[in-house]
């Protein structure tokens, strides 16, 4: 199941349980809110309360930063707010593709051990 998200250019695919997200060119608050409007109609939980492992739907979650090349601070504490929460749920969130735009600002910003990503969709779907 392939489809668009109305609010924005996130390109979703569903590959049985793993969602596949690919992200818009720009990551700002505007975008952040977007994502997790996009990340709840696909069964992402923002609940502070951690559902079991049985409960879910959503085994996985890829995010292609392939086309992205501008992240902003609060595209950044969003991340960070999904990241945990993807933890908290036992969602297992992956990044793809980080482009030499958002290599720099990971680097720069002290995040890039806590966002590792993969070159090859084969290499993080398999995982």
């Amino acid at each position: 199941m392939t489809y668009t998200s109305t609010s924005n250019n996130f390109l979703v695919t569903d590959l049985n349980h793993i969602q596949l997200i690919q992200m818009p060119s720009k990551f700002t608050a505007i975008e952040v809110n977007y994502f997790r409007q996009l990340l709840q109609k696909i069964g992402f939980s923002f609940e502070q309360v951690p559902i079991t492992s049985s409960d879910l739907t959503i085994k996985k979650i890829i995010v292609d930063f392939e086309k992205t090349v501008f992240i902003n601070n609060e595209g950044l504490i969003g991340l960070c707010q999904i990241l945990r929460f993807s933890r908290d749920s036992k969602i297992d969130l992956r990044f793809l593709n980080f482009s030499p735009q958002i290599k720099m600002v990971f680097s720069f910003s002290g995040l890039r051990t806590f966002f590792t990503y993969r070159k090859s969709l084969k290499k993080v779907y398999c995982q």
